[in-house]
């Protein structure tokens, strides 16, 4: 009966340890994620996949303040690739903080998640083969961020900013 228990144990100890066993693809994604996050010791991850191409799965991890700031997905590359992390959907505003001052640290984090945003959603269904089931952000801005339609973002920065 011991024996019965004791192997149970190890089994599930072995099976909940699997993402840090040196080498493996769940591994490499655990250090590439947390290495970007202000706490890593506190990261807890989910995988929803492994794939030929990247390891998804959300994080969650504490901020500044010491508190969990709730799941975000997470794209790994299994080439070792950039770690892309979908923090918030974009929006007008992006571009508006983007456009007053794209020099600038907050212009230059506005004009990232207008990048990783609008790509986020296509590039999970491509790299980890699942549907997205999260936000995508303003379809209006991301086309028109694909584009680099800057007339259409104008246009709409102040058809939002009248409302």
């Amino acid at each position: 009966m011991h024996d019965r228990v004791i192997l149970v144990v190890a089994l599930g100890l072995g099976i909940s340890a699997c993402d840090r066993i040196p080498g493996t693809p769940t591994n490499a994604a655990r250090d590439a994620v947390t290495a970007s996050l202000f706490d890593p010791y506190s990261a807890k991850l989910r995988y929803l996949a492994t794939t030929p191409k990247a390891v998804c799965g959300v994080v969650n991890a504490k901020n500044r303040m010491g508190a969990y700031v709730g799941e975000t997905a997470f794209i790994a590359p299994r080439d070792g690739g950039r770690v892309a992390l979908f923090h918030d959907a974009p929006s007008i505003n992006d571009y508006a903080t983007w456009s007053r001052n794209s020099e600038g640290e907050a212009g230059r984090s506005a004009y990232q998640r207008l990048e990783d945003g609008c790509a986020f959603p296509e590039r999970w269904q491509f790299d980890c083969q699942m549907h997205w089931l999260g936000p995508e952000g303003d379809h209006k801005v991301c086309d028109a961020w694909r584009r680099r339609d800057y007339d259409a973002l104008i246009n709409l920065r102040e058809e939002t900013y009248r409302r």
